[in-house]
């Protein structure tokens, strides 16, 4: 039973965050991501206190079991987030999405058409100003809100921790 508390918080975060970026038809994804982890880990906790009562064990077992959980819980939204952040950011599926969708096939202009830096940094700069993550003032880019640049650098702290490089560049 207490092994599946952690995907039942899975559960009710996917299903959280799909309703909450249908409902704001896809605008604040990364918000949605967040939000749907903090109702998983409602669950997580509410689940925790069921199987407390439905569970007999000791107060010593009972500590590092929920522990296990929440943490367990955060490692599989860790997952999901990559999961939708790849089908979102990742270019080599939007490739292929972008090329099934053209029977003809592309030419290789048309997919450096598609594939133009400037465009994708202006995307993304638009993406990053409609967030607030970063702000727009005499003519320069400055930090915004630091949430994504906070995750960015736990990323590289994790990258370095256990891959030994700051990217896959490295």
């Amino acid at each position: 039973m207490y092994a599946l508390v952690p995907l039942c918080g899975l559960a009710v975060t996917v299903a959280v965050q799909v309703v909450l970026i249908r409902a704001r038809r896809g605008a604040g994804l990364l918000r949605s991501l967040f939000e749907g982890w903090g109702a998983g880990l409602v669950a997580v906790l509410a689940a925790e206190v069921w199987a407390a009562a439905a569970v007999p064990l000791s107060r010593g077992d009972r500590l590092p079991l929920a522990a296990l959980n929440v943490a367990t819980h955060a490692l599989l939204w860790y997952c999901y987030f990559h999961f939708v952040n790849l089908g979102v950011t990742a270019r080599r599926p939007r490739l292929l999405i972008e090329l099934s969708e053209a029977p003809a096939g592309l030419t290789y202009a048309q997919v450096l058409d598609r594939y133009n830096g400037r465009y994708q940094v202006e995307v993304r700069l638009e993406r990053l100003l409609g967030s607030g993550q970063i702000v727009l003032r005499d003519g320069r880019y400055r930090i915004g809100k630091p949430l994504l640049l906070f995750i960015a650098r736990v990323m590289i702290l994790l990258k370095r921790l256990l891959l030994g490089k700051s990217s896959e560049f490295a």
